[in-house]
């Protein structure tokens, strides 16, 4: 039965931080979850939360997703991510999430994006297509001349 399938949560003991950096040049610490299956046959998974939430919101999925590599930040500004007084943008999101990237070697993945988080998922995919393996975007809004240059 369906109702019978029960998640495991990923425990909040284990979280990991990189570091971005501003237009100015100042380092941002952000802080992750990630969960690696033995040689993830199927890919990464990056998970991004929106507003108010944090990387919490999916620790579930996190724990349920197998075969999968699975990665959940803090955006800055959120959890246990720093707070700078500038560098809140869509732009900006995507950008720290390419950073990550680049920090775990991970060419490419498959991006979820929730309500704000959809936004910067977005963005990721207008700018840094060739790294998207898949997109999806839950409960968010964009302008409509973006969701053209994702689909193009």
């Amino acid at each position: 039965m369906a109702g019978d399938f029960q998640a495991q949560a990923l425990p909040v003991t284990g979280t990991e931080h990189w570091t971005a950096k501003q237009a100015g040049g100042e380092k941002v610490r952000l802080f992750m979850w990630r969960k690696r299956t033995q040689n993830s046959p199927k890919g990464t998974v990056l998970f991004v939360h929106g507003y108010p939430l944090d990387r919490t919101l999916w620790q579930h999925q996190l724990g349920a997703l197998t075969g999968f590599r699975r990665i959940a930040p803090d955006l800055r500004g959120l959890g246990l991510s720093d707070a700078p007084d500038l560098g809140y943008s869509m732009a900006t999101y995507a950008d720290d999430l390419a950073a990550l990237l680049d920090q775990l070697e991970v060419p490419r993945v498959t991006l979820l994006g929730f309500s704000m988080g959809g936004m910067a998922a977005a963005d990721f995919a207008v700018r840094f297509r060739q790294r998207l393996s898949g997109l999806a975007l839950v409960g968010t809004s964009a302008a409509a001349e973006e969701l053209v240059r994702v689909a193009e």
